[in-house]
């Protein structure tokens, strides 16, 4: 059950619409939030190399931050926590602010061991330099996060979706989320859509609604053939539902580093949130 969520923002005004969503979320399963904002480290010293070889003869390079940049990035952090903290307290949203200094993707996992969930925007302050897909941010830690990871899609809010589409493949990965899922089905009172391709499609979709009806879920399974890719992004669009729920891996996690995964390509394609489970 999810009941601790954590949600990293940078101020932007897509970050604030995703610390929207984020609350009414947390809210609707009596969760409490976090927010996280990480001052990058690599703001503080990449841009401001200083050669000193003329000075000292060494021949390297030394890191000279101006005196004011620390403070105005910490300055910017606090007025995005105050931001998304009046959001969460009008809401009545249990919630606390955090603030670090580092490598964000790096920082961000880190945090998120003691939480249940992270909730990302697709897109931070980069936007215009994302071309459509999920920002670097956000696509780092959906790689190497150790906690389930949601990527909030800028349509309405979630939590007020006619359905919610489970990718399943029978992995591992698969069966946690589809006990993610049914949870969640149950907790909004919404359809659960079981989606399988492929040949073993249909016992597949078999063995979770069979799971989701013993758990008192409501479940309508689909059966597709084809490219699972594709057939993911298009029954979601064609089923209009606001959030996809998938294993953040499948079975071949080699054949997945060499080619793309099922769940990148979701992820960069579908225009639903999407939740990524492991």
């Amino acid at each position: 059950m999810i009941k601790r969520v954590l949600a990293p923002t940078d101020g932007s005004e897509q970050s604030a619409r995703m610390v929207e969503q984020a609350t009414r979320f947390a809210g609707s399963l009596k969760a409490s939030i976090c927010f996280l904002h990480v001052i990058d480290v690599k703001l503080l010293e990449a841009p401001f190399l200083k050669d000193l070889t003329a000075l000292s003869g060494a021949g390297l390079a030394v890191p000279v931050v101006p005196p004011d940049l620390t403070r105005l990035l910490r300055q910017r952090g606090e007025e995005a926590l105050a931001l998304a903290r009046g959001i969460a307290e009008r809401a009545g949203v249990p919630c606390e602010t955090r603030m670090a200094t580092g490598i964000v993707p790096r920082c961000i996992c880190e945090e998120a061991a003691l939480w249940d969930l992270v909730v990302l925007g697709r897109t931070g302050e980069n936007r215009r330099w994302s071309e459509g897909g999920v920002g670097s941010i956000t696509g780092a830690v959906a790689r190497r996060c150790p906690t389930p990871v949601m990527v909030i899609a800028e349509a309405g809010p979630i939590a007020k979706a006619s359905s919610l589409l489970l990718a399943y493949d029978g992995s591992p990965h698969a069966r946690k989320a589809l006990k993610t899922a049914v949870s969640l089905a149950r907790e909004w009172d919404r359809e659960l859509l079981i989606l399988s391709v492929g040949q073993r499609a249909g016992a597949l979709v078999d063995e979770a609604g069979a799971y989701a009806g013993d758990h008192g879920a409501r479940a309508t399974t689909v059966r597709e053939q084809g490219d699972p890719r594709e057939r993911i992004v298009a029954v979601a669009r064609e089923r209009d539902v606001a959030m996809v729920v998938v294993g953040a891996f499948g079975h071949g996690r080699l054949l997945e580093m060499m080619l793309g995964s099922t769940t990148s390509y979701v992820l960069e394609h579908v225009q639903s949130s999407v939740l990524l489970v492991r």
